[in-house]
């Protein structure tokens, strides 16, 4: 079994274990940590992969944008697998629209009380920062080829942080119009009937088109009172390989079939003599990119409540 997802921004990693009967009672996969993985870049050998712990091999290299990269695995006992991916190029973002539609902020208190339970102060220590925003994004289709968008938010602190908490973090993408998925659409292009797990979609109404990706996104995060560093929310636009968006495209729809009532999924697999999936994806980072300051958020959140509270004084 072999899983690898790749992109030009960071090393090739990859992980191999052992396949199991799908009946099975031990849900756990074993990892084997002997295997030979070699890596070829464009139909040339480039290296073998070095094992780190937990079944992962890694690279010593970076690939770049428009690579073939393939893996081929071999270990003692076991049948040689293989797969192959193209690192697909970055999406051209043109613009990025945002309207905050919601904002709002509940402080956090900390009561002390003394030894018979009695408050005797009280501390602010933090705030959950609620926001609902309508964002657009404005793309610029390449014609030349097929793609497969994945359209991704991501709330992570600047520099080396250790005071957030990821736990406190709640994100929400709600796509709109003809990537909305809904069936009395005849123009979505999502018509599955299913959710739309990964927020993945494909170009084929709009080849080779400028076109506007509308979606809903609805957050809560909690803010550290005191902490000077900002703690950014990322909206980020993936280009994947055809086989990543496959992978995503049958994971999202058995996680959200019926079970017993409905047919099974068979989950897309490119690992041949094996199962698993080489994919690759590459993230639209450049200055068009979405990238939301949630302090400056807060504070405006702040003004809100203030002039909220003062209205309902007066």
């Amino acid at each position: 079994m072999l899983n690898s997802i790749i992109s030009p921004d960071s090393v090739i990693t990859a992980q191999i274990s052992k396949s199991k009967f799908f009946l099975a009672d031990d849900a756990t996969f074993d990892i084997i940590d002997y295997a030979e993985v070699s890596v070829f870049i464009n139909g040339t050998f480039k290296e073998k992969l070095t094992y780190t712990t937990d079944g992962i091999y890694t690279s010593s290299f970076i690939p770049n944008a428009g690579d073939t990269v393939l893996l081929k695995t071999a270990a003692s006992g076991m049948k040689s697998v293989s797969c192959q991916t193209v690192i697909t190029p970055k999406p051209i973002v043109l613009s990025v629209d945002t309207i905050i539609e919601q904002l709002s902020c509940n402080q956090i208190v900390e009561y002390n009380r003394d030894k018979y339970g009695y408050i005797i102060s009280t501390d602010t220590t933090g705030a959950n920062l609620n926001y609902q925003m309508k964002i657009k994004i404005k793309i610029q289709d390449n014609a030349k080829e097929r793609n497969y968008y994945r359209l991704m938010a991501l709330v992570t602190p600047s520099g080396n942080n250790k005071n957030y908490n990821y736990s406190y973090s709640y994100l929400n993408i709600v796509l709109e119009g003809v990537l909305s998925g809904n069936q009395n659409d005849p123009t979505n292009l999502i018509n599955s009937g299913t959710v739309n797990e990964y927020n993945i979609f494909p170009d084929e109404l709009f080849n080779g088109k400028e076109f506007t990706v509308v979606f809903t996104l609805t957050g809560s995060n909690y803010i550290k009172l005191g902490d000077s560093e900002p703690h950014y929310l990322n909206i980020n636009l993936q280009n994947m390989s055809s086989d990543y968006y496959k992978y995503l495209y049958t994971s999202g729809q058995s996680l959200s079939s019926d079970g017993f009532f409905t047919e099974p999924v068979q989950i897309y697999n490119n690992v041949q003599g094996g199962i698993g999936i080489l994919g690759a994806y590459n993230n639209n980072n450049n200055n068009n990119s979405a990238r939301i300051n949630l302090l400056d958020l807060y504070e405006k959140a702040k003004v809100n409540e203030n002039n909220l509270q003062y209205s309902k004084e007066k």
